[in-house]
């Protein structure tokens, strides 16, 4: 990944859109290897479809579950703005040498 940063930064693109780029062609990198991998195996008969269905059913669940208190959280956040009210800190400072 450290290479399409030095590209973009080389060519003047903010360092916050570079790492968004940079992981944005990462992902589209591995999904399409991914397919095409799971299309080889199953040409060969090595694919366990069974299990396939089982994790793709999975799949949302174990993406959606952990999510759900940092939902709630911005939730709570809107609104509270929306009833004038200040919402408190979700990440406060430590007391330290830097603080």
């Amino acid at each position: 990944m450290l290479e399409p940063l030095l590209i973009l930064s080389l060519r003047g693109v903010a360092a916050d859109l570079a790492v968004k780029v940079a992981i944005a062609t990462a992902m589209a990198t591995i999904v399409f290897t991914s397919i095409s991998s799971l299309r080889a195996h199953h040409q060969r008969g090595a694919v366990r479809w069974e299990l396939v269905r089982v994790c793709m059913a999975e799949a949302p669940c174990s993406s959606i579950i952990p999510a759900l208190p940092f939902v709630n959280r911005l939730l709570a956040q809107k609104s509270s703005r929306h009833a004038g009210v200040v919402p408190e800190n979700p990440m406060p400072r430590q007391a330290g040498p830097l603080a």
